[in-house]
């Protein structure tokens, strides 16, 4: 009888060896022996056998028991992000928040690149590489993502004049979308809710929209476009060896 299960799973980064510790899980009725440790320290391992640079795990932020064992095997979280979800809404108003919105153009992509870059920092791209050949604007990306049969689109966000966010649709073949919103890291409250709402508004055909963001920053902004929050992950590395019994 199978009572439990750890699954790694490799990735290549800067062409360095990381291991990612997932589905760690054990039968209700042999929970509390020891075996959900056993399972992970086996997953510790083998990542250290297979000389990999990092291992590292992801746990729901709700679930405490875990969080303690993973500290105690001596991993470290990192980084905490919360994945946002909501279904498109051609009735999605931005009346009242005083946003006008144009299209993307090149002079904006540095600024863009520059606050997706603080959003979306390399800590993560292992795991979740920002798609900056389809984001860029110019000709060679243009053609990269006519090939690739890629679909992408942006809107920027200007408050009194001023640009104040930048939001990127990224359509995936499973229908559910990415967006990925760049804005200051202050101030841009107003301007993150109009994007999504007008994300929501001009995707109608579309079936789910995901939002990956830092944990607890801008949530209030966020729900106030009819986004609610699906998961929030803690992203934990381990930081020293450790002996497996």
């Amino acid at each position: 009888e199978i009572i439990g299960n750890v699954s790694l799973i490799p990735y290549r980064h800067k062409k360095k060896k990381i291991y990612l510790i997932a589905n760690v899980a054990v039968h209700p009725d042999w929970r509390r022996r020891g075996i959900g440790r056993s399972l992970t320290a086996i997953g510790m391992q083998y990542a250290r056998e297979r000389h990999a640079v990092a291992t590292w795990l992801h746990v729901r932020a709700d679930n405490p028991g875990a969080i303690a064992l993973y500290i105690e095997l001596g991993f470290k979280e990192l980084a905490r992000r919360t994945q946002w979800q909501a279904k498109p809404d051609r009735n999605a108003s931005t009346d009242g928040l005083g946003i006008t919105f144009t299209k993307r153009t090149s002079r904006e992509w540095l600024q863009q690149k520059s606050w997706l870059e603080h959003l979306y920092p390399d800590l993560l791209t292992w795991y979740q590489p920002m798609p900056w050949r389809s984001l860029r604007p110019g000709l060679r990306p243009a053609i990269y993502r006519f090939l690739m049969d890629y679909e992408i689109r942006h809107w920027v966000a200007h408050t009194e004049g001023v640009l104040s966010g930048i939001l990127s649709w990224q359509a995936m073949t499973d229908h559910n979308d990415k967006l990925w919103t760049a804005g200051p890291p202050e101030g841009c409250e107003r301007a993150l809710t109009a994007l999504l709402l007008n994300a929501r508004r001009n995707l109608p055909w579309r079936q789910t929209l995901i939002l990956d963001y830092p944990a607890g920053e801008h949530e209030t902004a966020i729900e106030a476009a009819g986004f609610h929050p699906y998961r929030t992950l803690l992203w934990m590395k381990l930081q020293a060896e450790n002996s497996v019994n």
